[in-house]
């Protein structure tokens, strides 16, 4: 299942033509750990996804916006 941001995050990627490796060097993480947030297996810390946004260029905020309503959807009711 790939989420909001996963797919938020690929798509800004994908904008500037990088691949997922590409990201991961300039973010500090690893490939895998790309590709597990952009499908939606792996939720990122918020250290994680200002690194992720830095390295594409994007607001933080925009990031954290994603997460804080994915993990709202996902909350108990």
């Amino acid at each position: 299942m790939t989420s909001n941001l996963g797919k938020l995050i690929r798509k800004a990627r994908r904008m500037r033509d990088l691949t997922q490796e590409e990201v991961a060097q300039m973010a500090g993480i690893s490939r895998s750990l790309v590709a597990s947030i952009e499908t939606g297996i792996s939720t990122p810390s918020l250290a994680t996804l200002k690194k992720i946004a830095l390295a594409l260029d994007i607001p933080s905020s925009e990031l954290s916006a994603a997460l804080l309503i994915e993990s709202k959807q996902e909350a108990p009711r």
